[in-house]
């Protein structure tokens, strides 16, 4: 073979390349040119450092000091296989053999970044055995969790989290939070919930339930102190709708005269607003068989029950008059506060 210059060589394919094939390096250590023959630089490659070589399935060589190993696991700045329980050492770990498993840690940092470019759709996909159960994805600037149709969508404009499906399809009055036999414990809002609809009419913003010490006042003079023990009155708030019940047992009257008012936890509100919302009923007796006919008023902007005496036909406003000392008085009401 005459000489030639190198650019005038017939290039080599790696189907090719032989074994016996001969390649020039120069030795700067002694600055001639020599010769080795490809065989010998595979065997070179195996066993020097920096080098690694893969023929079909299998790895040899070794990058020692900066991680990939010929064990079966990836290293990347770390020396060893790294567990989380019981080091924390920052690096990558995948695992070959019986682990398969692949560790990454970083410090004060994301360890992994999972990048979608293009289309919306999904980031990562999870099976069970060769079944996929569920994805996370991207939907415009969100991101969607989920399965098949039944999935969560992380609304980032709007501040909320909405139903869709896995694919961040919306979906609106299909899925479920908890089921009968599967529930939530508590639900803690600092707002309010929309029942059957989207408007402030279908919006409940308030439930309360409790207890609190009433009072009696006369209507037109006298005192009728109430016993500490038997002062139980109780109500439930649900929006603006009240409902009051008691039992209370005077300890102490003086000189009363004129209606009585039992007083009530909330303020009354205007009752044009919402005819027929407000009811009444107070049961007042000493023994069964000394039971009085009483009717009861609830006027907008007061905050008490007013009881009349009834004689068939009109209220008399002398109900204060027959109340004595340890006489009962169950009363219940509903009522719209303000």
């Amino acid at each position: 073979m005459s000489d030639q210059k190198i650019s005038e060589l017939t290039a080599l394919t790696g189907a090719n390349v032989a074994d016996d094939d001969a390649i020039a390096i120069v030795d700067t250590s002694a600055t001639e040119t020599k010769k080795i023959v490809f065989s010998e630089l595979k065997n070179a490659l195996d066993t020097a450092t920096g080098f690694v070589r893969i023929t079909g399935d299998t790895m040899t060589g070794a990058l020692t000091t900066t991680g990939l190993t010929s064990s079966g696991n990836l290293l990347v700045n770390v020396t060893s296989a790294q567990d989380f329980t019981s080091t924390t050492t920052n690096g990558h770990t995948l695992y070959g053999g019986s682990v398969n498993a692949a560790l990454h840690s970083r410090n004060d940092a994301n360890a992994l970044a999972v990048q979608r470019t293009g289309t919306d759709g999904s980031l990562v996909n999870f099976f069970k055995a060769t079944a996929e159960v569920g994805s996370i994805g991207t939907v415009g600037s969100d991101i969607v969790i989920g399965s098949g149709n039944t999935g969560i969508r992380f609304y980032e404009s709007d501040n909320s989290i909405l139903p869709s499906s896995a694919a961040g399809q919306a979906s609106d009055g299909s899925l479920d939070i908890g089921d009968g036999s599967f529930r939530f414990k508590d639900l803690y809002l600092s707002g309010g919930v929309y029942l059957g609809g989207t408007g402030s009419a279908n919006k409940l913003d308030d439930y309360e339930e409790g207890q609190y010490d009433a009072t009696i006042t006369c209507g037109t003079s006298g005192t009728i102190t109430l016993d500490a023990s038997y002062n139980r009155a109780s109500y439930v708030k649900v929006g603006s709708l009240v409902h009051v019940q008691g039992l209370l047992i005077p300890s102490a009257v003086s000189s009363p005269t004129g209606y009585f008012g039992i007083s009530l936890p909330f303020t009354v509100e205007n009752l044009t607003d919402r005819a027929g919302d407000s009811s009444g009923s107070i049961l007042v007796h000493a023994s069964s068989a000394n039971v009085r006919d009483y009717v009861c008023m609830i006027n907008e902007g007061l905050n008490k029950l007013l009881v009349y005496l009834g004689d068939g036909t009109s209220r008399q406003e002398d109900s204060a008059n027959a109340i004595s000392s340890g006489v009962q008085i169950n009363f219940q009401c509903s009522y719209r506060t303000t």
